[in-house]
Formats: C-alpha cells, structure tokens, sequence
C-alpha cells in the first residue's frame, strides 16, 4: 500500500526527471515488490536504497550521470517519506559509491580501512521509528539563533573535519572529533538519543575508549560509534547489541 501512496505521489510532482509512472503502477498491481535487507526504521538508508532502485528501473531519460541533478532529484523522491531529504542517500545507493559534498561540489572517494587498533561498530536500540518527527525536530529546532549559531560554530566543523580525518585515516584525530560530535548530540539534540541509551552514551564521553554518534535521524535504530577496545566494551556492557563493522 506504501509504494501504491509513492507511486500516486510521484505522479503529483513535478520532478526534475522523467519517471515511467504507469508502468510502475501497472507492476505494483501485477504483484511487484521491493526486497531488501537493510532494515526499515533504522536509520541506514532504507528509503534511499528503495528511491534508488525505482529511479534506475523507471527512469525514461537517462543524459550522462549529472550527480547535482541526480541529488536533486533524489531529494523529490525521498521527501515523500520524510517530509525533507537531502538526496545523499539515495545518490550512495544508486552509484554505489562513497561521496563527499564539497562546497555543494560532489566527489567520489574511497574509504580507508580503519586500523591501528580502532573499530567502528553499529549499536542496536532494538527501536524502529518513523525518521519524520526526529528530522522535524531538529529543523524546528535549528531556528533557534543560539542552537545554530553552536551548530555552525562548533558541530559542523566538528562533522567535516571526521570525514577529512577518515579520508585520511588520521585515527586518533577522528576519535577525538567523534567525541566532539558525540558530546554535542548528548548536550543539545538528547531528544534524539533513546532514554536507555543516554547512560551508556555519557559513559562514552567520559570514558578513553569509546564514543557513540547519532545515525540517520536518531530517536531509535542504530547508533554509530567508534571504539579502541571492542572487547574492552562488549564486556561491560553484555547487554547491549554491538555489531562490528568489517
């Protein structure tokens, strides 16, 4: 019923490329589905992967890969499930590629192995949300002078800076901008930390070896972070679902 509502959206907008919208419909009604392992209401990109795989099945025009136009029109597509997008995800998806916004310049890159003891890892809050309220929230909350002011005075640059970092596998100066990230969330964006997770997430600011970041639009789902003793954490905390990311 979901994608029947997108397809019927999709018809109403004036996209910025051109969609075989009757054929979409026709196949929904013949049975057509959309299958994937990535999970819903957990902020990794479901919708963008499913936005992605109905443009390269129904795009009618195909000019060259235009990435601006790509996002863009990617950003249409994705604002019907939550309300605004920026269009990366879906543009990750479809080139099946590491991108980086640069002055709104996109560039491909290759991600390096993280090493010198370092492990990224996913933590489950076992809490499937819908991402529309978090996104609103935090746009509601973004026109407050004082909040944004701190969000482009501090968080921003904070969020540049690890990914040149990573870019660069300068380790030891992502954690420590991971942690800047990670206490920014906790001080000024904690509606979008699930309550059972705050204790653990101030634990890891002030601890030495860990540190946790909010993933997609927060409020539940998976929680991104980076730690030097992965074992070290899974002992302390057995009841939590950490998973390594290889």
């Amino acid at each position: 019923m979901r994608l029947v509502e997108f397809a019927d959206s999709l018809n109403e907008t004036p996209l910025f490329i051109k969609l075989d919208i009757a054929r979409f419909k026709k196949e929904l009604s013949e049975g057509l589905f959309f299958e994937s392992d990535i999970p819903t209401g957990y902020g990794v990109g479901s919708s963008g992967a499913l936005v992605a795989a109905i443009f390269d099945r129904y795009c009618m025009v195909r000019e060259g890969k235009d990435l601006t136009l790509l996002k863009k029109s990617f950003a249409q597509m994705e604002g019907f499930f939550h309300g605004t997008s920026s269009g990366i995800d879906p543009l990750v998806c479809y080139l099946n590629e590491t991108i980086v916004l640069h002055n709104k310049e996109i560039i491909k890159v290759e991600l390096p192995e993280v090493q010198n003891s370092a492990t990224l890892f996913l933590l489950d809050t076992g809490i499937k949300r819908q991402a529309t309220p978090y996104i609103e929230y935090f746009l509601k909350k973004n026109k407050e002078k004082k909040f944004n002011e701190k969000l482009k005075n501090n968080y921003l640059p904070a969020i540049d800076s690890a990914i040149n970092k990573l870019i660069n596998k300068s380790w030891i100066l992502l954690f420590a901008e991971f942690n800047t990230i990670s206490e920014f969330q906790f001080l000024y964006l904690d509606e979008l930390i699930p309550t059972n997770f705050l204790k653990i997430w101030k634990e890891g600011i002030e601890s030495d070896y860990f540190k946790l970041k909010i993933c997609g639009a927060g409020g539940g789902g998976f929680i991104l972070g980076m730690t030097y003793d992965f074992e070290r954490m899974e002992l302390k905390y057995p009841s939590f679902n950490f998973i390594k990311i290889e």
